[in-house]
């Protein structure tokens, strides 16, 4: 007849499975990078707009579509994202911000998110407004036990320029 043997954890026997699990725990450690065509970000900016200039807009024609590509600083110079905005002429003047999009192009093994932009800021005149939002782009990587990451911050602005801030 068979013995069976029941296993009592002892305080080693805990604390070495610990370790194990631990240890196969940090091989895939962190969230996966993102996939290089991956929108991290999708945002209709024309909402925020007030009521009348959003019924003024809907009757316009074509907008048009910025694409900007920018080397990420956070991806050790290696990964890329694509912010592409587009905007569309008011009928009394001025432009404004209807769409942002952010795609990343490369993502150099970083897993990266982007922020909703933030309140749209004037930087026209009250005639003629210029319509500019801002927009944050975070990218993170861990690594072994090690993590590297921070954030950027985009000026996107309805004249068709994006700039690092």
């Amino acid at each position: 007849m068979a013995t069976v043997r029941t296993f009592q954890p002892t305080r080693r026997s805990v604390i070495v499975t610990s370790f194990v699990c631990a240890s196969v725990g940090l091989a895939g450690c962190g969230d996966p990078p993102t996939a290089n065509g991956t929108k991290v970000l999708e945002v209709d900016t024309t909402k925020d707009l007030p009521a009348d200039l959003q019924k003024a807009l809907a009757g316009q024609g074509g907008p048009e579509t910025h694409p900007a590509t920018f080397r990420h600083p956070l991806l050790d110079d290696e990964g890329e994202i694509r912010i592409d905005f587009t905007t569309v002429d008011a009928p009394s003047g001025g432009k404004y911000i209807t769409r942002i999009d952010v795609t990343v192009n490369d993502a150099a093994g970083y897993q990266v998110s982007a922020g909703a932009p933030g309140n749209p800021v004037n930087l026209g005149t009250t005639e003629a407004p210029m319509h500019s939002r801002m927009v944050s782009v975070a990218a993170s990587k861990s690594d072994w036990g090690r993590s590297t990451g921070g954030t950027r911050t985009y000026q996107v602005s309805a004249d068709g320029t994006v700039k690092r801030m």
